[in-house]
């Protein structure tokens, strides 16, 4: 399972609680992405860093973690822009505007550059290494 810690459209203390009672293979794994430093793993789960600055990534949206940076819609040359923002005024700020910071809906912009939903997992590989791991080792 995957999961962002960063994303207020999930319910992460309920997804942990889920995976924790109900997944019940000795090999299940839930892969959560965060950048909080507070938040420690339980057993069998495995916490990664959210944010890639380089990339201009601030946190990871729950769109974000399966989608490869190779995505033809969503990945590092995407065709499709998801802008934050219920408010027209915002929404169309990110869609006018030239240059993009991308994360979680409502992450705050660190310099006033608008903030576009992230819509790729530039962390995919281990995404898709994880799942190799658990599904596929098996006799």
């Amino acid at each position: 399972m995957v999961s962002t810690l960063d994303d207020s459209v999930v319910d992460v203390e309920y997804t942990r609680r889920l995976f924790q009672t109900r997944f019940m293979s000795p090999d299940k794994r839930l892969l959560l992405y965060g950048n909080s430093q507070s938040i420690k793993a339980k057993p069998n789960e495995i916490i990664r860093p959210s944010a890639y600055l380089v990339q201009r990534i601030l946190n990871q949206s729950h769109l974000s973690l399966v989608n490869s940076a190779h995505n033809p819609l969503f990945g590092k040359d995407a065709s499709v822009l998801v802008c934050n923002g219920h408010e027209y005024p915002i929404f169309m700020a990110c869609m006018n505007s030239p240059q993009h910071w991308y994360g979680a809906q409502h992450s705050p912009s660190p310099d006033g550059v608008a903030v576009a939903r992230s819509t790729y997992n530039p962390d995919f590989d281990t995404v898709t290494a994880l799942f190799e791991q658990v599904f596929l080792s098996r006799d």
